[in-house]
């Protein structure tokens, strides 16, 4: 493998710049380098287009089934380049087998090289299916030019790639598929540009005897360091395929640094690094930078399940405590600002039926008139009482200015007006306590006494 191919770039499967046409279906297969896979049902046709540039060849990997002249008869595969130069070579189900498995059904559907890197391409790949399906696509690789720009792309670097850093205590297995470690505390370092990163590891019988699972941590940037489990193959999965050990997500874009420990020994099985996929991306340049760049990465629950439970520095108490505590704390404050909204909503609520009632008192007070009491007479009208008799016999009134008898007063209808005087002088009195005016309806009519006695027939005293 040339040092070019020790970084290429990853087209998925399920990339939007991979355009499809006819009728293909998609499914899951972790097995693969995308995940997912993609296939045309029987008796149908689909076609794939890719455009490319950048890069001297591209290559179209997949699964074929059952290797034979049969599964040749099920189908039908074209590819094709655009535009095809003198030099460009064309090549379909040329090997068996692929870096990525030594199982021989994951092989390279279409290889295209000898391309030109300044050019524009289009890759075509045309799928007729004649009986159930026997191919899959999975994705698109090629090796970058060093002019081309990496910024957002997808790709995969293997281990012995010279951005990798290996302490002394990694060897290289001899048939050169990977980097191992059986050696406590020994590291591996890696410097990157990305949001997420996949380790992926393959097990031959050769790299060890041991049976049992090892432990290792990976700690990006200062985060806190995540433990995982380096589990012993079985005997059916020894040498199959490339396994994903751990994957690193969520990660803000722009530069990483990746350290990861291994903490087995001689008696465990050994911590290899076959593959990295790393999926590139650069900080905006247009927004400032912040404190707050790296976020928490989340790890792929398949593959740390068993890690994530016996590797945790807290117990199940300790974290159940943790959370009923931060739950008072939020009840608590909840309830101590519903209080003081309360309080002022109260409060508010008094001031204003307070403020109105007084607003009331004052509309009523201006446009209401306090009743009319008996003894409460207009100041500019004298006030009259009957202090004694004169020595004829006539009643002498008496002007008052400071107060009224309200024996005079007895109705309220009954009209206010000065005493007029008699004929001889003499005021006039308003009397209505005689037998004879009782039954007199108001007003009364005011009288002299000397009409009075006459009407009485009693001599008037002298």
């Amino acid at each position: 493998m040339s040092v070019a191919d020790r970084l290429q770039v990853i087209v998925q499967s399920t990339s939007s710049e991979i355009h499809y046409e006819g009728d293909w279906e998609a499914s899951v297969n972790d097995r693969t380098i995308s995940g997912n896979v993609m296939t045309v049902p029987e008796g149908k046709q689909g076609s794939l287009l890719y455009e490319l540039s950048g890069t001297s060849n591209a290559r179209a990997h997949g699964i074929l089934r059952d290797f034979d002249r049969d599964t040749y008869e099920s189908f039908k595969l074209y590819c094709e380049i655009n535009p095809h130069e003198t030099a460009t070579r064309i090549a379909m189900l040329d090997s068996i087998g692929s870096f990525w498995t030594s199982d021989p059904s994951f092989t390279f559907l279409c290889e295209v090289d000898n391309l030109n890197p300044s050019s524009n391409y289009t890759l075509s790949i045309t799928l007729q299916s004649l009986g159930s399906p026997a191919v899959w696509f999975d994705s698109v690789l090629f090796d970058p030019a060093p002019t081309r720009s990496l910024d957002n792309d997808r790709i995969l670097m293997d281990h012995r790639h010279l951005m990798i850093q290996y302490d002394s205590g990694w060897t290289l297995d001899f048939g050169n598929s990977a980097h191992l470690t059986n050696s406590t505390g020994s590291t591996m370092k890696l410097d990157f540009n990305g949001t997420s990163l996949k380790w992926y590891t393959i097990n031959y019988s050769r790299f060890s005897n041991a049976t049992q699972n090892s432990e290792a941590r990976w700690k990006v940037d200062d985060l806190e360091p995540q433990p995982f489990v380096v589990p012993a193959p079985s005997t059916n999965d020894t040498g199959t395929y490339q396994h994903l050990l751990f994957e690193v997500s969520g990660l803000s874009p722009g530069l990483h640094h990746l350290e990861v420990t291994h903490q087995g020994d001689e008696s465990t099985w050994p911590l290899t690094l076959s593959n990295l996929i790393i999926q590139n991306a650069l900080p905006d340049p247009n927004l400032p930078p912040t404190s707050t760049d790296i976020q928490q990465p989340t790890l792929n629950p398949t593959t740390n399940t068993h890690d994530s439970q016996s590797g945790s520095d807290l117990s199940a108490g300790e974290k159940a405590a943790i959370a009923v505590s931060t739950c008072l704390v939020v009840l608590t404050l909840c309830g101590a600002l519903f209080y003081i909204w309360r309080r002022r909503s109260l409060g508010s609520t008094a001031k204003l039926e307070k403020d109105s009632e007084h607003q009331n008192d004052a509309d009523n007070s201006t446009q209401t008139s306090p009743p009319v009491s008996i003894s409460a007479r207009p100041p500019s009208l004298p006030l009259l009482s009957i202090a004694h008799s004169s020595s004829k016999g006539t009643p002498v009134m008496i002007h008052d200015q400071t107060t009224a008898s309200t024996s005079v007063y007895d109705y309220p209808h009954e009209p206010v007006s000065s005493c007029p005087s008699s004929k001889h002088g003499a005021p006039v009195t308003l009397q209505r306590i005689y037998q004879s005016d009782i039954d007199a309806p108001p007003p009364y009519v005011g009288r002299s006494p000397s009409e009075i006695d006459a009407s009485s027939n009693v001599e008037p005293s002298r």
